[in-house]
C-alpha cells in the first residue's frame, strides 16, 4: 500500500508530525472555530484543485488562513469538517491530493513559506461512522512574519482575518526592503526526505556540469550549493528544484508536478478526451515521454513517399518543435498553481496549456520577433541545460538560440501557419497546427 506524504514523513522523521489527541480534537471541534482552530469541508476537483466551500476560492481562502494563523501564534486547520462542526471526512481516494494541495499552498503561496505538518485522524460523524480527516498544524512565525502571495500581512482574531498593525510591521518591512522573495524553485519540500532523490541522476548531472572536480564526502553540502536542497528544522531536505529534477515521483509531494496528456477524436463526444494519461517522474523523463506520446499518437498521421533512394516519412509536426513546446511549457509554468501542464491532441492541432501568464510585460508579439523570454524558473532552466534529450540528441535547453522563434519557424515550414500563442484565465496556451500531410508527400515526390 502506498503511504500518504504525511505517513511517509512520519515514518522517516518520527518527530516531524505529532498526531493530535483524538478526544482533545473532538472537544475543540465541538467548541467551534477560533483563533487557533479552523474547520473546512474540502472538495478535490479532477484537475487537482481544491474548493473548500461552494463559491469560495481556495487560492483566496487557505493561504490567508495559513498566514493569519502563523502570524497569531499558530494553530490547526481540520479538513473534512464543516465550519459548523459537521464531520464529513475527506474522500480516501483523493486524500493524498488534498494533503499535497495544502502543503503546496503553504510553501508556494506564503512569503516566506510557512512550516506546516499534517496528520490523518479518524473522527465519527453524526451516525457514528469513522471518517478520515486531515489535521494541518501551522507553526507560529514570530519574529518572521508571513505574507500572502500578493503581499498582505494578516493576523487572526476568532474567525476574522485582518491586516497586521503598521507598528509591528515597520521594523520587519524595513529589514526586508530590497530583498526579493525566495523563488518557488528554491523553497523546501518538507514532505520529501533527501534519500528520495535519485543519487545516480544527480551524479550524472554534476559530472556534466562540473568536470574534473572531486566530490566532498558529505554530498548534502554539494546539493545545498547547487540549490537542490536546503537546511531546515528537519535537517537537509530537497528544494522544489531538486524534487522536480531528481525525485522519482515529484507529483506525490508537489501538487500538479506532472504532465497530463489528452487526445480528442472528431468522432468522440465533444469535450471528452478519447484517451488521457498522466506522465510522472523527473522532469527530463516527463519531457521525453510527452514527445514520444505525441509522435506515436493516432491523431499525428505520418505520410510516406518513395524515391529511388528509398522510402521517406513526412510527419504532421516537426519533432524539434514538439520538443521545444514541451520544454517551454515545463520551464515557464507557474509551479505555485496546483494544476498540471495539459497537452491536448486534436486531429488538426496540438494545444500546450501551461499554468501562469507571461511575466514582466512580455507579450506574444515580443516572442514572435525573437525577444529573449523572461524565465519564471531560472534555476530549473539552468539545470535542464545540462541534460541531453534522447529524442533530439541535443541539450534540452540552449541559450545560444531563441527557442520559441525556432519553434515557430519549424512549425510554419510544415503547416504553413504560425503557432498561436495566447493567454486566458492565468493560463498560457500554445497551439501548433498540423501539416497537410498529403500535400507534403506530393511535394516530396516532386523533389529531385
Amino acid at each position: 500500500m502506498t503511504l500518504s506524504p504525511a505517513a511517509e514523513r512520519q515514518r522517516r522523521h518520527p518527530a516531524a508530525d505529532a498526531r493530535p489527541d483524538r478526544d482533545e480534537l473532538l472537544a475543540a471541534i465541538r467548541a467551534g472555530r477560533g483563533t487557533q482552530l479552523e474547520m473546512r469541508g474540502v472538495q478535490l476537483a479532477d484537475d487537482g484543485t481544491e474548493a473548500d466551500e461552494p463559491g469560495a476560492s481556495a487560492f483566496g481562502q487557505l493561504p490567508e488562513i495559513i498566514v493569519s494563523m502563523a502570524n497569531t501564534g499558530g494553530g490547526r486547520i481540520v479538513l473534512g469538517v464543516l465550519p459548523d462542526g459537521t464531520i464529513l471526512g475527506v474522500d480516501p481516494a483523493r486524500g493524498g491530493g488534498a494533503e499535497r494541495f495544502v502543503l503546496t499552498l503553504a510553501m508556494a503561496h506564503c512569503d516566506p513559506p510557512v512550516p506546516t505538518t499534517t496528520a490523518w485522524v479518524s473522527l465519527p460523524d453524526e451516525t457514528g461512522v469513522e471518517r478520515p480527516c486531515l489535521v494541518v498544524r501551522v507553526r507560529p512565525s514570530f519574529p518572521e512574519f508571513h505574507a500572502t502571495r500578493d503581499g498582505r500581512y494578516l493576523q487572526r482574531r476568532g474567525v476574522r482575518r485582518f491586516p497586521m498593525p503598521s507598528d509591528r510591521l515597520g521594523p520587519l518591512l524595513k529589514k526586508r526592503r530590497g530583498r526579493p522573495p525566495t523563488p518557488i524553485e528554491e523553497r523546501p519540500v518538507r514532505s520529501c526526505p533527501l534519500s528520495d532523490l535519485d543519487r545516480t541522476r544527480i551524479e550524472t548531472y554534476l559530472r556534466c556540469r562540473v568536470r574534473d572536480r572531486s566530490w566532498p564526502a558529505d554530498w548534502r553540502f554539494l546539493l545545498r550549493n547547487h540549490g537542490l536542497a536546503v537546511e531546515t528544522d528537519l535537517g537537509t531536505i530537497p528544494t522544489l528544484l531538486g524534487l522536480l529534477m531528481f525525485g522519482p515521483h515529484p507529483e506525490e509531494h508537489w501538487q500538479g508536478a506532472y504532465l497530463r496528456m489528452e487526445s480528442y477524436r472528431p468522432d468522440w463526444p465533444e469535450g471528452k478526451p478519447a484517451d488521457h494519461c498522466h506522465l510522472t517522474g523527473p522532469l527530463p523523463c516527463q519531457i521525453e515521454e510527452a514527445v514520444s506520446y505525441l509522435r506515436v499518437s493516432p491523431l499525428n498521421p505520418t505520410a510516406s513517399a518513395k524515391r529511388d533512394t528509398g522510402r521517406f516519412d513526412f510527419p504532421a509536426y516537426s519533432i524539434s518543435a514538439l520538443h521545444e513546446a514541451v520544454v517551454n511549457a515545463v520551464v515557464h509554468r507557474d509551479y505555485a498553481a496546483p494544476s498540471p501542464v495539459v497537452i491536448r491532441v486534436y486531429s488538426d492541432r496540438i494545444e500546450f496549456r501551461s499554468p501562469g501568464a507571461l511575466r514582466d510585460g512580455l507579450t506574444p508579439g515580443h516572442l514572435y520577433t525573437g525577444a529573449p523570454p523572461w524565465r519564471r524558473n531560472q534555476m530549473l532552466a539552468g539545470v535542464l541545460a545540462y541534460h541531453q534529450s534522447r529524442i533530439t540528441g541535443g541539450w534540452m535547453m540552449d541559450d545560444r538560440r531563441p527557442g520559441f522563434l525556432t519553434l515557430a519557424r519549424e512549425s510554419e515550414r510544415l503547416s504553413g501557419r504560425l503557432p498561436d500563442l495566447k493567454q486566458t484565465g492565468g493560463t498560457t496556451i500554445l497551439t501548433l497546427y498540423a501539416a497537410p500531410v498529403e500535400e507534403q508527400a506530393r511535394a516530396a515526390r516532386r523533389r529531385p
